[in-house]
């Protein structure tokens, strides 16, 4: 039987009566003394009584200092509930008991799947870029961890939000894929998900993608590349050169006269196209690399471009990944992140030297390529993360790249 903590209030209580009682007969007692005693001491001991009686007994009796106790001694204590988290996960929806199966314990998780044997991921896709489009209609892929693809379909594009729903195998994590659209279209991106839970919501970061588009500067400044494959020779009428989403842009660099040992001392800048949209995969600190094929090997070395970032976009250099150094010849490689429209003009100081001989007209000439990373399904029905497939198909949007020349 459990012990009623109220029964020590009652005993506290009755001290206080006691108490009290012995104050009052101590000051009724005729002269200063009782028993030879001092009759204030019993008095004072008596009102300590009363004191200490009254305040244990609220305190065991749960009523605060100063309010009456109106709480029955037999009523249990209610606990107090903690409030919520702002930060709370995201909103389950409301499921009907009846369309629930039996729970289970996976991976010491507790997983509670519907009676039709699947879980449902309301999905959308967020155009972060673009508040008055605020959703983007995109092929979205949940994957396990294991790299099975559970389902598949197309979000819903628009100003207004409307969920997808993927339906899924229970008890399984892994990730949603927003895959990337062939051309300008959507940014690739993904998410994590659990489909511990009858349901849960996935809100995608993304934006549009868009091309893009380089254009090479002199020492000051001037536009010194364009569409011109002999090698620019007009000179001052440089334009930014990009692709067209589904084919490469070559923006063809002003003839140069070297010799062997001279530097070419120039700018790279870069802008991605369109007002609202991004080049690679939403928000990856990879998501764009710069490529370098030095042409004729005996003229310029793999290292002979030098390229420094003047915008703080996070270029560094890396190791050329198979795909590019199959597909762009690559011998050195350079990463930043997934570049923005917002970030307006992005400028690379750059050298080329002819570190080995004297450059000819007849060389294969040096070349610069940008490309992005996507999320994509390979040709193995996998969802990759790369620049080209497997068969050497560019994905996404493709890529920009320079064509230097030399007289």
């Amino acid at each position: 039987m459990a012990f009623d903590i109220s029964k020590i209030a009652n005993i506290w209580g009755l001290f206080a009566l006691v108490g009290l009682v012995f104050t009052i007969l101590a000051i009724r007692v005729k002269g200063k003394t009782a028993m030879g005693i001092n009759k204030m001491v019993p008095a004072a001991l008596g009102a300590l009584l009363v004191v200490g009686g009254v305040y244990q007994s609220a305190i065991f009796g749960n009523i605060p200092f100063g309010q009456i106790n109106t709480i029955p001694a037999t009523q249990s204590v209610i606990p107090q509930v903690p409030i919520q988290s702002s930060a709370a996960p995201p909103v389950q929806s409301v499921v009907n008991p009846d369309s629930l199966g039996p729970q289970q314990v996976v991976g010491g998780k507790i997983c509670v799947p519907q009676s039709d044997g699947t879980n449902s991921l309301f999905t959308d896709v967020r155009n972060k870029l673009n508040a008055s489009l605020g959703y983007l209609a995109a092929t979205a892929a949940a994957e396990s961890t294991g790299g099975n693809t559970l389902d598949s379909a197309t979000t819903t594009g628009g100003a207004t939000l409307s969920y997808l729903t993927l339906n899924v195998v229970p008890c399984q994590e892994g990730q949603i894929y927003v895959l990337a659209s062939s051309g300008i279209g959507v940014a690739s991106a993904k998410m994590t998900f659990s489909s511990f839970e009858p349901s849960s919501t996935y809100d995608i970061e993304s934006a549009n993608s868009h091309v893009l588009s380089v254009l090479v500067r002199d020492t000051g400044l001037n536009s010194i590349s364009n569409m011109t494959s002999t090698g620019g020779t007009e000179g001052g009428t440089g334009m930014f050169v990009s692709g067209t989403g589904t084919a490469d842009g070559t923006s063809y660099v002003k003839n140069q006269t070297m010799a062997a040992g001279d530097t070419f001392n120039h700018y790279l800048d870069y802008k991605v196209n369109g007002t609202a949209a991004v080049f690679g995969s939403f928000n990856q600190p990879d998501g764009t690399i710069f490529s370098f094929d030095s042409g004729t090997a005996s003229k310029y070395s793999a290292t002979s471009l030098s390229l420094q970032d003047q915008s703080g976009v996070g270029l560094t250099p890396v190791t050329c990944p198979p795909t590019i150094v199959s597909n762009r010849n690559a011998e050195t490689c350079w990463s930043t992140r997934t570049l923005k429209s917002t970030d307006g003009e992005i400028r690379f100081k750059a050298a080329l030297q002819a570190d080995r001989a004297d450059p000819a007209a007849s060389d294969t000439q040096p070349r610069v390529c940008a490309d992005e990373k996507v999320y994509f399904r390979d040709t193995n029905g996998k969802v990759a993360y790369d620049f080209f497939s497997s068969s050497g198909t560019n994905q996404g949007v493709y890529g920009t790249c320079i064509q230097y020349n030399n007289v």
